[in-house]
């Protein structure tokens, strides 16, 4: 098999499961609060209103703290008003980036 083609095949497998996680994330993405999100409504509150949100990084989850989430969530939250289908295409572009061109070489 020619190596561009082989190359192109490779992303081919690795795009195309992120094309259709977007593709889902705008056919049925809503924007709505689900279950423990309830949450972070104080949190995004804070930082729309311009408050000191920092402690909420810190704040356990659970049993765990998710602060690259929060993190995620403090930039989104100005400009898109707590858009939880912006925080899906968040995760769209993260789990791109888990792969890379030059991993899909190391596939053939």
């Amino acid at each position: 098999m020619h190596p561009t083609l082989r190359y192109r095949l490779g992303l081919l497998l690795v795009a195309a499961p992120l094309g259709l996680q977007a593709l889902i994330v705008y056919a049925l993405g809503v924007n709505t609060l689900l279950g423990d999100e309830f949450l972070y409504s104080d949190f995004i509150r804070e930082i729309l209103e311009g408050r000191s949100w920092l402690h909420w990084l810190w704040v356990q989850h659970n049993e765990h703290r998710v602060i690259p989430m929060k993190l995620v969530m403090a930039l989104l939250a100005p400009w898109t008003r707590w858009s939880t289908v912006a925080e899906m295409y968040v995760s769209v572009v993260l789990a791109g980036q888990s792969r890379s061109t030059g991993e899909v070489q190391d596939l053939w």
